[in-house]
């Protein structure tokens, strides 16, 4: 939290330097990362070292009034305030970050701490803070490398720090999971007006360094990305935030499910298993060319070519960053993608990650309202008729697809293509002698929504789940993932 302060007043210290910097077609900013303080800056190459030397020298030498201690204090005690107040879906991805790193806090604790923070205790802290140091940077563009080494040269003289020691440059670490192993911890959203509920769900795969691994999770995410939405948000209409991919913890990779809904966490967390049920069919009877198309698609992604410079800097520094120095990690995992198969795909998400697994290992994060659910009855919509006719097999899908079925409807209710009573539905299905007799159960399945056709009970947890009550008791007593280590047999500077 001193860090964090100590960049606000730093950055408030140069405001009036900055706007003359931009003037001169210069820009710079200072943020706080996990590890310690990130610098940039860029613009014109031959007035770049003048901008850096200005700014470590402030970071050194920086004066601070008891008045603009105040002002910064409070503005970032009110941004932590304010994220309080964030949908609950960012609660819930948040909270997943907490459970799965060694070193991130609760907003709360923030806001605590920096209450509790006096100016005298912050004076102390700048001087030790930088007084033993580990320095890393990138530099690219029109910059000649003794000019680099120069500008850097000037950089430690200013500040004169003594390197770090090898046994401290411990990074961040991510709680690892064991196979078999599913936890959920539930918490509530904390404005009581809000009626939404949130759920993030989180399959924990790999290490980023398992590059079949993680490419065969990275073509999953891909396939999924669709029918997760289209199931999910469009056909079920949980709520309007819903969205899947990978969620990397500290270069420990996984599968993760976020969903913003009305309906209670414990119903969502449901539908999220019914859904990876269901993706684990669409995997199956993908055929050969679709599959390859979605190879291709990857592939052509990762060989996109940089659109500027500020994007390939960015890649780069994601690579220091991670301290994997895997500066060549698109042309490994273009190699790698060739030689997945559909088949191996699908041992990889029968292994994985598909729900009833042995192997697969989870955790949920569930934000619940404070406000009582209203559970709306679902209508009878062609798409909600026909997963159900289909599923009680009134219907076969190989014979009447979807969009017939739905040209039946609305040539029969109207262009909506819903049926708006009992009544005209129950004629329709008379009309075209389907489930003759059984109106009333197909209705009672229509009306139960999606978890009607389930074999889960949506009103509890699977059996095998562990119930978090505290997570940093949760984070205590898991054990954790190896710290980054170079891919690269050396690193030149």
């Amino acid at each position: 939290m001193l860090d964090r302060l100590y960049i606000g007043l730093l950055s408030d210290s140069l405001t009036e330097y900055s706007y003359n910097a931009e003037l001169a077609g210069l820009n710079y900013y200072i943020a706080q990362e996990t590890e310690g303080i990130m610098l940039f800056v860029g613009g014109y190459s031959h007035k770049l070292s003048l901008l850096l030397e200005r700014v470590v020298s402030k970071m050194k030498d920086l004066c601070i009034e008891q008045c603009r201690f105040k002002m910064v204090k409070d503005e970032i005690t009110r941004e932590y305030e304010n994220v309080l107040l964030e949908a609950p879906y960012q609660h819930a991805s948040y909270y997943l970050s907490f459970a799965l790193s060694n070193r991130k806090w609760t907003y709360n604790d923030l806001i605590t701490q920096v209450r509790d923070i006096q100016l005298e205790e912050l004076q102390a802290f700048i001087p030790l803070a930088i007084s033993t140091l580990h320095i890393e940077a990138l530099v690219h563009g029109s910059m000649e490398k003794e000019a680099v080494l120069g500008m850097f040269s000037k950089i430690q003289d200013i500040l004169t720090p003594r390197p770090l020691l090898p046994s401290q440059w411990a990074g961040s670490r991510a709680v690892a999971l064991s196979d078999g192993q599913h936890f959920v911890y539930t918490l509530p959203v904390y404005d009581n007006n809000e009626v939404n509920s949130a759920i993030a769900y989180y399959s924990q795969v790999c290490r980023v360094t398992e590059t079949g691994l993680r490419n065969r999770l990275f073509l999953i995410a891909q396939i999924a990305e669709e029918p997760c939405f289209n199931q999910l948000r469009t056909r079920e209409q949980l709520g309007y935030i819903v969205f899947s991919g990978i969620k990397n913890v500290h270069g420990t990779l996984g599968f993760r499910v976020i969903i913003q809904s009305e309906r209670e966490p414990v119903y969502l967390e449901n539908r999220v298993l019914d859904f990876l049920e269901e993706l684990k069919k669409i995997i199956q009877e993908m055929s050969e060319a679709d599959y390859q198309a979605q190879v291709d698609s990857l592939i052509a992604e990762k060989q996109e070519k940089f659109k500027n410079l500020f994007e390939e800097g960015y890649r780069y520094w994601s690579n220091i960053m991670s301290a994997y120095y895997e500066f060549n990690e698109s042309t490994t995992d273009v190699l790698e993608l060739k030689k997945i198969t559909k088949d191996s795909l699908l041992a990889f998400y029968n292994n994985y990650i598909y729900p009833t697994s042995s192997m697969a290992r989870t955790i949920s994060i569930h934000l619940k309202s404070q406000k009582v659910p209203v559970e709306e009855k679902p209508s009878l919509t062609a798409e909600n008729v026909y997963s159900v006719l289909t599923a009680l097999n009134y219907l076969d899908k190989k014979d009447i697809s979807e969009d017939t079925f739905r040209d039946w409807v609305i040539s029969y209710a109207g262009d909506a293509a819903q049926f708006k009573t009992e009544l005209e539905f129950s004629q329709f299905l008379e009309s075209k002698k389907i489930g003759t007799g059984q109106v009333k159960t197909i209705l009672e399945k229509i009306y139960q929504g999606p978890s009607g056709l389930s074999q889960r009970d949506h009103s509890r947890l699977p059996d095998k789940y562990e119930v978090i009550a505290d997570l940093i008791d949760f984070r205590r007593r898991m054990p954790l993932s190896p710290a980054a280590v170079s891919v690269l047999n050396s690193v030149y500077f």
